[in-house]
């Protein structure tokens, strides 16, 4: 058991959580089983919006060792209470605080999955300059703990359309992932190209 656990303290993420859980299992292969509940923090987007740089390994020898969190095995309910922000400061200027469930499965020497949504509940983008008050938002997990889709849409109201009588309203849309984000601009009323 944990309570208002700082988990993490990092300029690029931190996390209080709650956590009841049970381990299982042997030495060399436990099982980590129950519910963990983020009370709040925030993580920061690595070069979100930014082109891709393409990774490079080099291959080693296999060492035979033992890592205890390879041979971790997780079944897990993640609940992210309000209060858990999702933010990006180079290349676009962002900020999402996001609630959900997810189920996170981990077995032995395999990399962690999540299965879930979490749905934005306030936030902002601040394409050109402009800030662009979050609509919705939507990061689906359907596996790798750094693929989840997304679906974010912001909209801006141009103080120059209020005082028209008409008002035009600006919408940012970033979809795809976090590697493969993809932006768009619409508008109510659709305006040309």
């Amino acid at each position: 058991r944990a309570s208002r656990f700082r988990l993490a303290n990092t300029s690029d993420y931190n996390l209080t959580i709650d956590m009841n859980s049970r381990l299982s299992g042997s030495p060399t292969q436990p099982v980590a089983s129950g519910n963990l509940t983020i009370k709040n923090g925030f993580i920061y987007l690595q070069d979100f919006g930014a082109e891709s740089i393409e990774t490079v390994e080099l291959e080693e020898e296999e060492r035979s060792s033992f890592s205890p969190y390879d041979s971790l095995g997780i079944d897990m309910q993640f609940t992210i209470e309000r209060g858990f922000y999702v933010r990006n400061s180079r290349y676009l200027d962002m900020e999402v605080e996001l609630t959900g469930e997810l189920e996170a499965q981990k077995q032995s020497d395999r990399e962690l999955q999540l299965f879930g949504t979490l749905e934005g509940v306030q936030g902002y983008a601040r394409p050109l300059g402009k800030n662009f008050q979050l609509d919705e938002a939507a990061f689906t997990f359907s596996g790798p703990l750094a693929e989840p889709d997304l679906n974010i849409k912001t909209s801006y109201v141009p103080q120059s359309s209020q005082k028209q009588g008409d008002p035009i309203t600006l919408f940012y849309i970033i979809e795809g992932t976090p590697e493969e984000p993809e932006f768009r601009f619409e508008s109510d009323p659709p305006m040309e190209q």
